[in-house]
């Protein structure tokens, strides 16, 4: 993870411009990149740059925005772990009667407030694939959201860039799968699962011969 400041004041400095150049180039004024760099005047403290500046910035750097926010750490790549504070950071200063009364107002679907504590307490490690849709739907981001580290920024970030979408099944097909196997299939946590079985079926290995293998009687 990289200081924002210190990328913009390395590529400036490679590039042989000044900080107005720079900004110039970034569309900002001169003195917030000079804050960027140094930080704040009054307290030295790193500035927190808004997406709209760093919409502006990222290309100069040569990165795309999705690239510079993983590098400055305001997202993170998704490792696969359900991360239980993104309810914390979805919930804020409400109570946990109150987010789940928000919850049932704009989606229509009951959550009960002892649910949603224990799963943001890390109580329950592996909620439901239904229960993180309801949330996505709620926040308005992506199912994946639930499954990297966020912050108040990321969380912006990922309302503008990655809303929710809900996912309409192409045909009845699914009408006929047990509902035990959709949600094993909608957990981003099976995918490996998942490759390994198209794996075997594009080789045409039959069922049997692993469950023969794998499995006693």
């Amino acid at each position: 993870m990289s200081r924002l400041g210190d990328l913009v004041k390395a590529k400036r400095e490679s590039m042989k411009l000044s900080l107005r150049e720079f900004a110039d180039m970034c569309n900002v004024s001169h003195s917030y990149i000079k804050n960027l760099e140094d930080g704040d005047p009054r307290t030295g403290k790193d500035i927190t740059p808004t997406l709209e500046y760093l919409e502006r910035i990222a290309p100069v750097l040569g990165m795309s925005l999705e690239d510079l926010l993983k590098e400055t750490g305001y997202i993170q790549d998704t490792d696969n772990s359900f991360y239980p504070l993104n309810l914390k950071l979805i919930r804020g200063d409400k109570s946990y009667d109150g987010i789940c009364k928000e919850i049932e107002d704009k989606t229509g679907v009951k959550i009960e407030p002892s649910v949603y504590e224990a799963v943001e307490k890390g109580l329950n490690k592996q909620p439901s694939p239904l229960f993180i849709d309801v949330l996505a739907k709620f926040a308005g981001v992506d199912r994946l959201f639930f499954y990297r580290k966020n912050t108040l920024s990321s969380l912006e970030y990922a309302k503008k860039m990655f809303p929710y979408q809900y996912v309409q099944p192409k045909n009845e097909a699914f009408s006929n799968i047990p509902e035990d196997i959709l949600e094993f299939i909608s957990n981003p946590l099976n995918l490996e699962y998942l490759k390994l079985a198209k794996e075997l079926a594009d080789k045409k290995i039959k069922v049997k011969l692993v469950r023969d293998i794998m499995f006693e009687d």
